[in-house]
């Protein structure tokens, strides 16, 4: 589990070079907050106690920060995350590279705040009763999921009715990873698409541990097959490496689902 109760000070530093990344940033921020305090907070237990845009060179003590960059240094990587120089958690996410992969920037930014928050250390993993480590990534299993968070046009204009979408993703509850909730006996995500412990949505993954190395699980294999380094949000630097899609090719979606994740009912629209 994440630490109980941490106040989290976000820091989002811009190193885009496409000035519409810098008009974006401040509704983003706000709807990080947002997502943090309303959302995810009341679950997880983890709080933003303030998001705020700034240089990497003002990074206060005990400040976590998320870097925006035009085109990932990790091949594959839409956004990851990893800790600084310092040891504090550090996030990236990469504007042209999420471009490339179809998905939005506020989505991909989303993604690793909540995956940095649940898993700061990049050292949790779940142990399920098909005795395999299921990694504590909490937007995978339902990363092609979002939802929109209205954000005030005029923030300082408390009159003001105007408001921007900002997209942000859907990511999955504690009860996710404690496989001894019945189905539909509680949420399991924030959208409530999901019906059971380790159930992935259509075009969700998740990284297990199993037979001595990290390997990748598919929620159907429509998301097996299109799996390429483009369409990859995440990437754990610490915990794995990514199998090449050959090797993955040659995988069975349905062996895995109910072998190593122990599923009992399919995911609509996922391999049964």
């Amino acid at each position: 589990m994440p630490t109980m109760g941490l106040p989290v000070s976000l820091v989002l530093i811009n190193k885009a070079t496409d000035p519409a990344v810098a008009q974006q940033l401040p509704a983003i921020a706000i709807a990080l907050y947002i997502q943090s305090q309303r959302d995810h907070g009341p679950v997880w237990g983890v709080f933003t106690s303030a998001v705020r845009i700034d240089v990497e060179a003002n990074l206060k003590p005990g400040e976590w920060s998320l870097i925006i960059a035009d085109n990932s240094d990790q091949a594959g990587a839409l956004g990851y995350h990893d800790v600084n120089s310092q040891g504090m958690p550090q996030g990236w996410a990469f504007s042209e590279t999420a471009k490339q992969g179809g998905m939005t920037l506020s989505q991909v930014i989303s993604h690793e705040m909540l995956e940095m928050f649940d898993d700061a250390g990049i050292n949790l993993a779940a142990y399920n009763s098909q005795n395999v480590f299921v990694a504590y990534e909490t937007a995978d299993p339902v990363q092609d999921q979002t939802y929109v968070i209205a954000v005030p046009h005029d923030p300082a204009n408390p009159d003001s009715t105007a408001t921007v979408p900002v997209v942000v993703s859907n990511f999955v509850y504690p009860s996710w990873f404690e496989g001894f909730h019945q189905p539909g006996s509680v949420p399991f995500d924030h959208l409530g698409s999901l019906q059971q412990p380790f159930q992935l949505s259509a075009g969700g993954y998740i990284s297990v541990f199993t037979n001595g190395g990290w390997q990748q699980i598919f929620g159907s294999q429509q998301s097996q097959d299109s799996y390429q380094p483009r369409n990859r949000v995440p990437r754990r630097r610490r915990r794995f490496e990514a199998p090449p899609p050959a090797a993955l090719a040659a995988q069975s979606v349905d062996t895995p689902f109910r072998n190593v994740l122990g599923i009992h009912v399919p995911v609509p629209g996922a391999a049964t």
